[in-house]
């Protein structure tokens, strides 16, 4: 995947849905709120929906960032993204 240099500094921004609200209070509550939309942050709402739960994602950042800060992936974190489907994109993307 060849991706030119400046898609890692000018990453799209998206505007964020607000839900509805009633007198300043979520109309439809989530039994869990999940702080940050990271790997772990994304995987974990995936689990939950899997099984049943509502969840919300919470991210302060209003961009999606193509590249990643990671140095490795552990062998732990590939296993539970191949339980999601996930683990050989993760590969692929990668460098070797």
């Amino acid at each position: 995947m060849d991706i030119a240099w400046t898609t890692y500094f000018e990453q799209p921004r998206y505007r964020s849905p607000f839900p509805s609200v009633a007198n300043g209070i979520e109309v439809r509550p989530h039994p869990v709120v999940i702080v940050g939309a990271g790997a772990v942050g994304l995987c974990v709402a995936l689990g939950l929906a899997r099984q049943g739960v509502r969840s919300v994602v919470i991210e302060a950042d209003d961009s999606v960032c193509i590249g990643s800060r990671a140095v490795c992936i552990s062998r732990r974190s590939l296993e539970i993204l191949d339980t999601f489907g996930l683990a050989q994109t993760f590969v692929e993307a990668g460098l070797a």
